[in-house]
């Protein structure tokens, strides 16, 4: 078992740092999830708190301005789902379609063209411009493994 060292300068936030050990270690999930995630746990306990509130810190604190979220039913929070990719708030049609909600999701057809569709929410405290989704692909049709 090989052990890897990394150093984190002490000016950084602690959210910060947290993100700097997982990359050393080289944790990686694409689209930068593990710092969304890693962010949000320490807002849950207090830190990014707006200024002048008041302390001690006893509430969750404030998200970042932007931070976009395909909805699984949690909100923008991050609690385990099994099943994640039973997601309603992204669904596929066969011919494109740009009025088109959820309801109209269609069975993808291999070797065809299919159109996916995301409803995007952002729980941060400014509105979300120019937001793109980076689709990600099932290598063996096996709902875990993407690349």
């Amino acid at each position: 078992m090989s052990s890897k060292r990394c150093f984190v300068a002490p000016s950084l936030s602690s959210a910060r740092k947290s993100s700097l050990i997982f990359a050393a270690i080289g944790v990686s999930v694409p689209g930068g999830a593990i710092g969304k995630v890693v962010r949000w746990a320490f807002e849950q306990q207090g830190l990014y708190q707006p200024t002048a509130a008041p302390t001690p810190v006893s509430t969750p604190g404030a998200p970042p301005d932007v931070d976009v979220y395909i909805d699984d039913g949690f909100a923008g929070q991050y609690n385990y789902l099994e099943d994640f990719w039973e997601n309603t708030n992204i669904w596929n049609l066969l011919a494109p379609n740009p009025g088109t909600i959820p309801a109209d999701h269609q069975t993808p057809i291999v070797g065809q063209t299919n159109y996916a569709y995301v409803n995007v929410s952002n729980r941060g405290t400014q509105p979300a411009s120019r937001c793109a989704c980076r689709p990600c692909r099932c290598v063996d049709l096996a709902p875990a493994t993407f690349v």
